[in-house]
């Protein structure tokens, strides 16, 4: 498969089923804790971002199908959460052993943390953006699509005014890191707790511009 063989654009309503699959064939709970949540509060946090102003996602297709997708949300992380609140509690009536899992209990705890000590730790602002799901199917990596989607990602984070965008990787992703810092982002200690890595992209204008 060739680079010019994707297509990038904005993700639509349409798009959601495609984006849950997407979602399930690249994440494990391992790997992706929001999944111990269960699919119903996936395809919730994908509508939010195909719908709310204040996030959004773009795919990338392959002969019209959908192989690959980034969300990005104004604020932290945590926002997908707040905004998703009757899913979220749909998810832990059915599923209250969620909150005794080792890596949600470690987010509850390092968020409260950063809460208690928001004054000595820069929290996120309203110009701030997390890059929260970059996922690219097996079959379409290598490509340069996962780049694209977040080269796109910052453009049009750029284009809404939104100053630096902000995201944590898994120490273990090497292959990951190293993609990110070759696109300008930096490490970002501020974010980084237990098995994740922060990082930050600070560059952002009008015109943003990554290397390629």
């Amino acid at each position: 498969m060739s680079p010019a063989a994707y297509y990038v654009r904005r993700a639509t309503q349409a798009d959601i089923p495609a984006l849950v699959e997407l979602h399930y064939r690249v994440f494990d709970e391992r790997t992706h804790y929001s999944l111990l949540f269960g699919r119903r509060f996936i395809h919730a946090t994908y509508r939010w971002y195909c719908e709310d102003p204040s996030a959004f996602a773009l795919v990338g297709e392959v002969a019209g199908e959908i192989r690959g997708s980034c969300t990005v949300n104004q604020g932290s992380y945590y926002a997908v959460f707040r905004h998703n609140l009757p899913a979220l509690a749909c998810a832990l009536l059915s599923r209250p052993f969620v909150l005794f899992a080792g890596p949600i209990r470690s987010r509850l705890l390092a968020l409260c943390k950063r809460r208690f000590l928001r004054r000595s730790t820069p929290g996120p602002s309203r110009n701030q953006a997390y890059l929260a799901y970059l996922a690219v199917d097996a079959a379409a990596r290598g490509t340069g699509m996962g780049k694209d989607l977040i080269q796109k990602s910052v453009e049009e984070c750029a284009r809404r005014g939104w100053v630096e965008v902000v995201t944590a990787i898994h120490r273990s992703n090497l292959a990951a890191r190293f993609m990110y810092k070759t696109l300008g982002f930096e490490d970002y200690p501020a974010f980084s707790h237990d098995d994740l890595v922060g990082i930050v992209f600070k560059r952002l204008s009008t015109d943003a511009k990554l290397a390629k």
